[in-house]
C-alpha cells in the first residue's frame, strides 16, 4: 500500500498559513483579554468579531487553494473562495455600522451560502475516486446545489410554508449522509486490500501467490 505524499506548498500558500496563524493568535489574545479585562466595552468587540471574521475569509480561501491549483471540479473553488471571503467581509461592514440594512445581511449570508456549498463540493470531488460511490457523489453534490437554492429562496423571500421547511429538511438530511459516507466508501470500498495475508499455491507448478496482494 503505497503511501500519500502531502501536497507541496506555494509561496502564496505559505504567506496565507502565516497570516491565518497570526490571525488566530490575535483572536486568542483578544478573547483572553475579554476575560480577564473588566472594561471590555462595544469597540474593543468589534475588534474581536472583526479578526474573528478576518481569519474565518482566510480559512475559505485556503482550503479551496488545493482544488485551485489541481483544477478540481473549477469553477467551483474560485466560487467558494470568493463567495465565502465577499460574505465575512460584508458581515465586517455589519459590525461597524450600528444599523445595518437588511439586504446587506442577506447579501453577506447569501455569500457565505454559496460558497460553503461550493467548498463542500469541491472537497467531496478532492477525496478521490469513491469507487462505488461514485453515483452516491453525483447525487450528494445535486442534494447541496438543491439545499443552497431552497435555502437563499428563503432568506430572500423572508421565509417560507411548512412545506418549505420539510424540503429543507430532507436536501440536509440527504447532504449530511452523502458528506458521512463518500469518504468511507472512498477509503473501504472497492479497491481495498485485503486484511489478511492468504497464500496459495499452485497444484500444477508449486508458485506461491499471496492472495492479500490482490485487490477485490
Amino acid at each position: 500500500m503505497g503511501s500519500s505524499q502531502p501536497e507541496p506548498k506555494t509561496t502564496t500558500t505559505r504567506l496565507g498559513i502565516r497570516a491565518f496563524s497570526a490571525s488566530v493568535v490575535v483572536n486568542a489574545v483578544l478573547g483572553a483579554w475579554a476575560l480577564l479585562s473588566g472594561d471590555f466595552g462595544e469597540t474593543e468587540g468589534r475588534v474581536l468579531a472583526t479578526t474573528f471574521l478576518i481569519s474565518a475569509a482566510m480559512l475559505s480561501v485556503l482550503i479551496n487553494a488545493p482544488a485551485l491549483r489541481k483544477n478540481v471540479l473549477r469553477p467551483l473553488p474560485e466560487v467558494g473562495a470568493v463567495s465565502s471571503a465577499a460574505g465575512f467581509s460584508l458581515f465586517i461592514v455589519t459590525v461597524w455600522i450600528r444599523n445595518p440594512d437588511e439586504p446587506l445581511i442577506k447579501l453577506a449570508a447569501s455569500g457565505l451560502i454559496i460558497g460553503g456549498a461550493a467548498t463542500l463540493a469541491t472537497a467531496l470531488r478532492r477525496i478521490g475516486e469513491p469507487g462505488p460511490a461514485r453515483r452516491l457523489r453525483s447525487m450528494t453534490e445535486i442534494a447541496i446545489a438543491a439545499l443552497s437554492v431552497t435555502v437563499l429562496a428563503v432568506l430572500w423571500n423572508n421565509g417560507g410554508d411548512e412545506w418549505v421547511a420539510r424540503l429543507i429538511g430532507i436536501e440536509s438530511i440527504a447532504v449530511a449522509a452523502g458528506t458521512l459516507l463518500i469518504p468511507v466508501l472512498a477509503r473501504f470500498g472497492r479497491g481495498t486490500q485485503l486484511p489478511i495475508s492468504a497464500e496459495f499455491a499452485c497444484p500444477h507448478c508449486g508458485e506461491t501467490i499471496d492472495l492479500s496482494s490482490i485487490e477485490r
